[in-house]
This record gives structure tokens, sequence and C-alpha cells, in this order.
């Protein structure tokens, strides 16, 4: 963001190579390495947290956790809605709970047959937590949280009111300020809409305005930030290149724009690059 200045940091540890990605938060990358190794790590203290094998068969989807993996407290969250060689009706949740002396995964499966409602089929996205749950989307927009509360954990989906994107363009959940946001994308981000969640009524309401935060999406994490400079405020910034510079759209002036050229607009996504197997992190050295 200053200057467009790039940095590269060399990592050379052998769990790395070939890991893939899965979640980032405060500073830590969730990545997994082949069909069952799962671990944490942080590019900046170089730290790394190994977590249980995941058990046979299972194809991951979302992944999440809840807070830093070095905190007692610290839920991690894998989704899985399919299996190798087996059709399953259902949707399981993997947790493990990293301050235990102990940890190993739980699987807790949820039956998604039967009412329409409950059909409910978690997107590529990752879950968010948010005052204490875990909140994940489906394709066709429905709100889905999955809860650690009362001491055994429970899948809901919230009403049919909240199903009001289609399926086909992609939507992202993020918390900004302890609540919790949608950005809904139109086709080719033709259209850029942010709602927050009146969790009051559990329907989506639509803003305006980030305030004074700027918004990071992507498939792997998204999150928000209050801007270290006011040139970010209320701008939603995506995975994409428009050349060498990165995208971001302004809810002041309903555009695009790249760093480094505010003068510049572009209406959609034409003549930009995604970078897909990229995430947002946040530096954190403690």
């Amino acid at each position: 963001m200053h200057n467009n200045d790039k940095y590269l940091m060399k990592l050379s540890d052998q769990l790395l190579v070939g890991a893939t990605i899965r979640f980032s938060k405060d500073g830590w990358l969730l990545l997994s390495n082949g069909k069952k190794s799962v671990f944490c790590y942080n590019p900046f203290t170089r730290a790394i947290i190994c977590l249980p094998d995941l058990p046979d068969n299972y194809v991951l989807g979302g992944m999440s956790f809840s807070s830093v993996p070095t905190s007692r407290d610290c839920v991690v969250i894998a989704i899985s809605n399919w299996y190798e060689f087996v059709d399953y009706n259902e949707i399981s949740f993997l947790v493990t709970e990293l301050g235990k002396s102990a940890i190993e995964w739980t699987d807790y499966k949820f039956d998604y047959e039967g009412d329409s409602q409950d059909n409910f089929m978690p997107c590529i996205n990752n879950p968010v937590f948010s005052d204490g749950d875990f909140y994940c989307l489906d394709y066709n927009g429905m709100l889905g949280v999955f809860t650690m509360k009362g001491g055994y954990p429970n899948r809901r989906v919230l009403s049919k009111s909240l199903k009001q994107f289609g399926g086909f363009y992609p939507s992202y959940l993020v918390e900004c300020d302890k609540k919790l946001l949608l950005v809904n994308l139109g086709q080719s981000g033709k259209s850029v809409n942010i709602y927050e969640l009146d969790r009051t009524e559990m329907v989506w309401v639509k803003l305006n305005s980030s305030g004074k935060h700027a918004v990071f999406i992507s498939c792997r994490s998204s999150f928000s930030a209050v801007a270290p400079r006011s040139c970010m405020e209320n701008k939603i910034y995506f995975p994409r290149l428009y050349g060498e510079r990165i995208l971001y759209y302004s809810l002041d002036t309903c555009r695009y724009h790249y760093v480094g050229s505010d003068r510049h607009s572009l209406q959609d996504f034409h003549n930009t690059k995604e970078r897909s197997s990229c995430t947002w992190i946040e530096p954190r050295w403690s």
C-alpha cells in the first residue's frame, strides 16, 4: 500500500513444500499438506504448531480457527460434505481444541436431507468466527451457524429470509468491529454490495459505507482493519491485480481503482487477473 512496494520472504522449512494455504488470521496461516497433514504456521516468527492428522477419506472444504493458535481457547474447524468413495447426505464439522493436553479431531455429523432449509451446502469461502460462533455461507446465500456454546456443538441454518443472493455470484463473510458483514459481488464484479447482519432480526441490512475500516476479501481469508492511512478508508481490497497493482473498490466513488492511481477507475474486473492461491495476512511478530 506504500508506493506499491513489494517484499519477499524466503521460507526454507521443508514442511511448507507442497503445502496449501487454507486460512489466515492474526498473522498465522493454517495449511494442509497432502490429504491428512494440517498445521499452523507464523511466517514472521517461523513458529509451527502441528495438528492431528485428518481422518481418512475426508475431502476438505472451508477451514478456520477462532483465535491465535497459541491461545488456550483456540478452536480449529474443518468442514467436509464430500467423502472419497462414499456419497453421504450429511455435512461434517471436524473440531480440535489446541488448548487441550491431547488434541484430536472430533467429528460432528449433521444430516442435510429433508427440509430445503436444511439442504445446506457450504461454499468454498471459509467460515468466519464472530461473537463465539462460526458462520458460513452456502452456495445459495443462506447463512449457517456452528456453535460450541452450551457444552455440545450444534449447527443451525438461519431463516429463509436470508436467502436473497443467487449462488452464481460469490459472497464473502467478514467480521468488522464485532459486526458480521457480507460482501456480495455481481457478474464479473459489475456490482459490489455490502451488508451487515442484524443479530436481533437475523436479516441482512444494506450498508453504504465501511467507515474508517478497510476490508480485504479472498476465498482463503477475509478480514477488516481500521485503515492505517486515510486513503484506505471505506475501501474493499481484492486478490486481483491490474498490471502489477492491487485492485480495490471504493465505496465512495462506487468504482474500482488500483493502488497508486486514484484518478483512474474501472467498471468491473475486465483486464484484471485474480490470484487464486493467495491470501491476505496481518503481520504479527509476537
